[in-house]
């Protein structure tokens, strides 16, 4: 059993690693964006010239940051979701308080499955 428990935390440590990767690719996504809002409005404003695509490339570039950052949200518990229901449970003690969780966790994975693929 410490054999497993050893192997878990490796993999955890793992995906922390690749974790904190997206996170700073996230960073540095949100940099450039800040970045080229600046230049296009000094360019509109000074220059009368715009950069050229930069609202749809700063649309492109929100979905970017969000994705990369849905991992280490949800490992942190920063997700904004209704937990009416299963705080109720957990208050209350009641055994199928993590089935519940685990299928709502289940059911916004095959949602953002679906979003990613039309996305697509």
């Amino acid at each position: 059993m410490g054999k497993v428990k050893r192997f878990l935390s490796l993999r955890r440590v793992g995906f922390s690693g690749v974790e904190e990767g997206l996170l700073l690719l996230a960073a540095a996504t949100i940099f450039f964006l800040m970045l080229l809002t600046v230049t296009d409005v000094t360019g509109r404003y000074l220059f009368i010239r715009p950069v050229e695509g930069a609202a749809e490339i700063s649309e492109l570039m929100l979905v970017l940051i969000i994705f990369l950052g849905l991992s280490a949200t949800q490992r942190a518990g920063g997700h904004i979701a209704m937990e009416a229901i299963t705080e109720l449970l957990k208050r209350k003690r009641l055994p199928f308080h993590h089935t519940l969780e685990s299928f709502t966790v289940f059911l916004s994975l095959i949602i953002l499955a679906i979003f990613s693929y039309y996305f697509f």
